[in-house]
């Protein structure tokens, strides 16, 4: 079996960090505010796309903005991923 490369940007561990600190239903805006670095809306979009198509992530679509919120079974449902993104956040300094 191949090994897969997984690929973590420092945008996509901020965002990580982001959700994973806040236990409520969160826009992109909302997002994009409780990153220290700004990163741009289009960004955060791609990166929220990913972590919900790697089940990580809940996504609710409601009228004007789609609401997302880090998942209760994140670890059960992607834990491979999970582990990267959290090492990947320990080599960054963001750790948690």
């Amino acid at each position: 079996m191949a090994m897969e490369k997984i690929t973590i940007s420092r945008q996509e561990i901020a965002v990580y960090k982001a959700l994973s600190s806040t236990a409520g239903w969160m826009t992109i805006s909302a997002i994009s505010k409780h990153i220290e670095d700004a990163a741009a809306p289009g960004s955060i979009n791609r990166i929220m796309l990913k972590l919900v198509d790697l089940e990580l992530v809940d996504l609710v679509k409601m009228h004007p903005a789609f609401h997302y919120r880090w998942s209760e079974k994140a670890a059960k449902q992607n834990a491979p991923y999970l582990q990267q993104l959290k090492k990947a956040a320990e080599v960054f300094g963001a750790g948690q």
